[in-house]
């Protein structure tokens, strides 16, 4: 029997559990443990005790055979991965060695002011026995003494698994304090740092045959990738870093990039930077519609209120052809707390079910589009509210929702409990968000060619900024920017630099002035947010948001465009008293440019092809006549409209005007 999880029991230490796959195995028999990664480990033992389980208990049992699953006590240092087997036949099972931890993080004994008043285990004896008892059930995790006495280094497999054990100890009242996460690195034979990485292990028939074959990407943990990357960036030596400043535009001359302008969130200085060559990644748009949650947690979304769509506005402004952009992309989300449907609907296999209970996503299909607008559809016809149907799923799926959430999205989580309903006793209600601009779903984004150059020369784009490529999502993100950056270093190799530009200096001090102007003590007739929020109540009521359905028709598009030109004129009167204010205001800015490029490009497409993402009332039903690119490009202070054919999937595709 292969040896597949590890119980833990303070009379009877360490017991493993595992399946019987041939012969049997009984009390006071003499066997070997045996394991397939370590060929050295031969040692002979007795199986003292036997249990069999009933449900949760365990039963104690003489004997047991093929099939059955046990648990197996008096073998002091088993692991998983082990094999228990005959003396005569020592032959290991095989099995996917266990992976070594990839983050550690410092638990040390909390000695600040309030230290004493959270929890009843406060010493580092009672830190230190927690954590190696720890060790007696999870094989994974790795515990080390430190030079301090009050400090231990504990290492697992990734930020969850962390997280889990630090929440489970202060449950148990433990109190402590951990550092920040630090990425573990290898070195090879050579002394060379390896990058980090995992195996995926898939099993296949022998036959070679998919088991089974989906369209998603693998998920990468974001908490985890970006310190890699972060850490990646600041070992290189030619590479600087200038973290707070906040870029307003491009410098663009005879259409070709020559670099940006911004200035330093902390003490305001402006900043002109010259490059031969600009790779923008700044992500999609969020905040243009009024979101699920106005008022105070109107930044409660799912995509990030940060993200304003600042690389979309300085290319349109700039002149860059866009692409795409009526394609918003709106995602069917958990009600309240914006937590994906998709960990319910995929995990547990729980369906879509209106307020009557019927299964509604047959009917209008199971794409991403189509969940929100079946969703859409049967609360307007009376049906809803809608929910994912998690009721008398097994209590065991309940628990792994909830771990599943802490992580993505802990609110989920917190509603179950304070609710004091599992997924089990109660369906999750469900709706659809406010649309988003965003690149990696919906192809909307800059028109580049396919080295990711746009029609600006030496701006390239890549990730959510990066149109004409749907669902790429984050691996197809990482790989647009590479393919970005070996097209840049081919070209710069023959590429000169003009460091003797005389407008330097004048372009900067006009820039200058244009942050003093803002920047005033003077109060204005409108706030920042209170503009920004006039512009999300135009565009939720005028040009397809959650209050009109995600519908819209040409009228409300033209009424649209002009309120927020409007508001575009009123813009020019407001002021900032800091340099935080000055940054909100060139977020309102940003997303007021976005708005009317996106209305432009509603108004343009004469059908609707993908429900709810561009519901148009007009031209409800899908036309072959608009297979096509819908692009525009602002010429003279107006918005163009240009429609181009679409590019084959292996065509190599350069800018043609």
């Amino acid at each position: 029997m292969l040896i597949s999880t590890i119980d833990y029991n303070e009379y009877v230490g360490r017991i493993g559990v595992g399946k019987v796959d041939n012969g049997t195995i009984s009390v006071n028999q003499d066997v070997v443990v045996v394991n397939h990664h370590d060929p050295d480990k031969q040692k002979k033992v007795k199986i003292s005790k036997l249990y069999e389980f009933d449900g949760l208990n365990k039963v104690e049992v003489k004997e047991a055979g093929i099939g059955s699953i046990v648990a197996i006590s008096g073998i002091a240092d088993i692991s998983i991965g082990d094999t228990i087997c005959s003396p005569d036949n020592p032959v290991p099972i095989e099995f996917q060695k266990i992976s070594e931890p990839t983050i550690a993080m410092q638990f040390v004994v909390n000695d600040s002011p309030f230290a004493g008043q959270e929890g009843k285990f406060v010493t580092s004896r009672h830190l230190r026995d927690r954590l190696f008892r720890e060790l007696n059930t999870d094989v994974s995790l790795r515990v080390e003494e430190t030079d301090n006495t009050d400090s231990f280094k504990v290492s697992g497999r990734g930020e969850l698994h962390l997280s889990v054990l630090v929440e489970n100890m202060r449950r148990e009242g433990y109190e402590f304090a951990v550092s920040k996460a630090e990425v573990l690195y290898k070195k090879d034979e050579n002394g060379k740092q390896l990058e980090p990485m995992e195996t995926v292990y898939i099993d296949v028939p022998e036959n070679g045959d998919y088991v089974a074959r989906g369209n998603r990407n693998i998920k990468i943990n974001g908490e985890n990738i970006k310190p890699i990357l972060a850490d990646a960036v600041n070992q290189l030596d030619n590479v600087e870093v200038i973290n707070h400043l906040n870029i307003t535009d491009y410098i663009v001359e005879d259409n070709t990039i020559k670099g940006a302008f911004g200035f330093h969130m902390e003490n305001g200085t402006a900043y002109e930077i010259r490059a031969k060559k600009v790779l923008c990644a700044t992500g999609g748009a969020a905040g243009l519609y009024k979101p699920n949650n106005p008022g105070f947690s109107r930044h409660k979304m799912w995509y990030p209120p940060f993200n304003t769509g600042a690389g979309y506005a300085m290319g349109i402004d700039a002149g860059a052809e866009m692409t795409t952009f009526e394609m918003r992309f709106i995602a069917l989300r958990c009600k309240d707390t914006i937590a994906p449907t998709g960990t319910i609907a995929q995990g547990v296999g729980a369906k879509q079910v209106n307020a009557k209970g019927e299964i509604y996503e047959d009917k209008y299909g199971i794409t991403t589009s189509q969940r929100v607008y079946g969703t859409t559809q049967e609360n307007l016809e009376g049906r809803g509210p809608c929910y994912l149907r998690t009721e008398g799923i097994e209590k065991e799926k309940d628990t792994d929702l909830k771990k599943a959430y802490l992580n993505m999205a802990p609110s989920q989580t917190l509603k179950w409990i304070e609710q004091g309903k599992d997924p089990s006793e109660q369906n999750v209600e469900i709706e659809g968000t406010e649309p988003y601009i965003v690149g990696g779903h919906t192809a909307s984004g800059y028109w580049v060619n396919t080295n990711r150059e746009t029609t600006i020369h030496g701006l390239y784009a890549a990730g959510d900024v990066a149109g004409g490529c749907p669902q790429k999502y984050v691996t197809g993100a990482l790989v647009e920017g590479e393919l970005a950056a070996l097209d840049i270093v081919e070209k710069l190799k023959d590429q000169t630099f003009d460091i003797t530009d005389n407008k330097e200096e004048q372009l900067l001090d006009e820039k200058v002035k244009e942050y003093n102007n803002i920047l005033s003590d003077k109060d204005s007739i409108f706030t920042i947010e209170q503009m920004e929020e006039a512009m999300q109540k135009v565009m939720d009521a005028y040009a397809g948001g959650i209050s009109s359905h995600y519908q819209f028709n040409e009228n409300c598009l033209n009424l649209a465009k002009e309120k927020i030109n409007n508001l575009i004129t009123l813009s020019g009167q407001l002021s900032a008293k800091d340099y935080h204010e000055l940054m909100f205001y060139y977020e309102l800015k940003e997303r007021l440019t976005i708005c009317l490029t996106l209305i432009e490009h509603l108004k343009a497409r004469k059908e609707t092809r993908w429900h709810s993402f561009a519901e148009n009332l007009d031209h409800p039903q899908k036309s072959d006549d608009w297979k096509k690119y819908v692009n525009t490009k602002k010429v003279d202070g107006k918005i163009k409209v240009i429609l181009r054919e679409l590019v084959k999937e292996d065509e190599y595709y350069e800018h043609q005007n």
